[in-house]
């Protein structure tokens, strides 16, 4: 049996809310709920679900660390390939998903010391309480001008003309699972069984599913994720962008290699207190659930809605191409402490066994034209 990091009895008190809540929508729905609705309450539901309830869960506090935290050269780097775009799209940058606002900040930071102009950063976040605690911590580390330039926002701002940055955030759509029986995909759902949450296929096959998908060579059992919301989402910057640039910054693969032969569990993980595993019918409410980037799906959508895809590359090919060696050399090595903290960084951030590979880099646009020379040694457009 898996053994969890320990869970506090209040925690464990409120997961056991959302789960009685869970199996009345369960039973209220025959006794069978698609996953990716399960992953929506799990994750979203207002009262109990992981990223609106009032927890911390970004940072060594939280469940996970995500990019911004591990090192304020990662929003550095950004920051400063932001900049020759900046001018052309009125000096807007929205950030959708900000967790503790670590990026805003440091973005923020960059654009006062360095004397660039930004008009307004717009944050997207659907938590209170995340957005309270993103005040809190913005007002506190940025100089009132800085702190007057962010706006919380409902929705992308129409007529929209900037940058939009996501960072972890196409991982977090509830997506639903398939798996392959008779060369046929099933949906899962989640059923009770003696008063226990328990997997259960659907009694027909998705045939519409099959025919978008390379599944004919997957063999029997196969499990793998689809996510219907990246339409949605797409469709949502389509009708309010203007003129912009997307940035979407995820764990993910291409097609080919999303339906892999290996990779016959799917690519389902969940995260308590920094442990990871596969098993999001436990500490429901408690632990983060994420399913890794179909980048191929993502530019199919994009390209119906007239978006160009401009650049599609690994973490690191990005970070190293867009400078974050030469901030690094800025630094200076007789500050031991901040020297070993920073190195530190940018390896977790840059190294193929860490974040490097596994985490891509796509930039979409929409009526602008962008010079992203410096990544076509390392762009990997091709193979979407």
């Amino acid at each position: 049996m898996t053994k969890f990091p320990e869970a506090s009895k209040e925690e464990l008190h409120l997961s056991q809310l959302l789960t009685n809540k869970l199996k009345e929508k369960i039973r209220a729905s025959n006794n069978w709920l698609s996953f990716s609705d399960f992953m929506n309450m799990a994750l979203y539901d207002p009262q109990y679900g992981y990223y609106t309830a009032p927890s911390e869960v970004f940072g060594p506090n939280g469940d996970f660390v995500t990019a911004p935290n591990i090192s304020n050269l990662f929003a550095g780097t950004f920051f400063n390939h932001f900049v020759s775009a900046l001018k052309k799209v009125d000096n807007n940058i929205l950030e959708i998903g900000s967790g503790n606002g670590c990026f805003c900040k440091d973005i923020l930071l960059n654009a006062e010391n360095e004397g660039v102009d930004i008009a307004n950063f717009f944050i997207l976040e659907i938590s209170k309480d995340l957005i309270d605690r993103q005040k809190t911590m913005l007002q506190k580390d940025l100089s009132d001008s800085a702190f007057k330039k962010i706006v919380w926002v409902k929705k992308i701002p129409a007529e929209f003309k900037g940058i939009i940055f996501t960072n972890e955030l196409f991982d977090a759509l509830p997506a639903d699972i398939y798996e392959i029986r008779g060369h046929e995909p099933y949906k899962k759902g989640v059923t009770i069984i003696n008063n226990e949450l328990e997997w259960q296929l659907d009694k027909k096959p998705n045939k519409e599913l099959a025919s978008k998908l390379p599944l004919e060579s997957l063999p029997e059992h196969y499990n793998f994720e689809y996510c219907e919301q990246y339409d949605s989402l797409l469709k949502e910057f389509g009708e309010a962008i203007d003129k912009a640039v997307v940035y979407i910054v995820d764990y993910g693969f291409t097609e080919s290699e999303y339906f892999h032969i290996d990779r016959s569990e799917g690519t389902l993980m969940c995260h308590f207190k920094h442990y990871a595993h596969s098993n999001p019918l436990v500490l429901i409410g408690l632990q983060d659930i994420t399913s890794h980037v179909n980048f191929s799906h993502i530019a199919r959508i994009a390209t119906q809605l007239n978006f160009k895809i401009s650049l599609y590359t690994s973490q690191a090919n990005f970070l190293i191409n867009a400078g974050i060696l030469n901030l690094m050399e800025k630094i200076s090595p007789e500050d031991k402490m901040n020297y070993v903290k920073m190195s530190s960084g940018i390896q977790t951030l840059v190294s193929p066994s860490e974040m490097g590979d596994l985490v891509k880099v796509m930039a979409i646009t929409k009526n602008i034209d962008l010079d992203f020379a410096e990544f076509s040694r390392n762009d990997r457009t091709f193979n979407l």
